[in-house]
């Protein structure tokens, strides 16, 4: 994400169309926030320790969506930079 958000920098002095408006910057992946955090974990080098949750196992009045995807169609169509997965060298 950090070489998309270069580009995005450099665009408009690149005499390219500015962009504007909402755009995700995410990899090509979908990820559950535990295998993110499960991928951040092993990247520092450190044990795997936790323990995941489901929707079901939270608290009554913790209600939270199902799908906290980021669509990145529009990104990887006005950008020339590739989104690479997280944590992946």
């Amino acid at each position: 994400a950090a070489d998309a958000l270069l580009e995005l920098t450099l665009a408009p002095s690149a005499n390219a169309a500015p962009i504007s408006g909402l755009l995700h910057l995410a990899g090509p992946e979908r990820l559950s926030r535990a295998e993110l955090g499960r991928r951040a974990i092993l990247a520092a080098g450190l044990p795997l320790t936790f323990r995941t949750a489901s929707r079901s196992t939270a608290p009554a009045g913790n209600v939270r969506p199902a799908d906290v995807c980021l669509d990145t169609t529009r990104a990887r169509n006005l950008l020339r930079t590739r989104l690479r997965a997280p944590f992946v060298s």
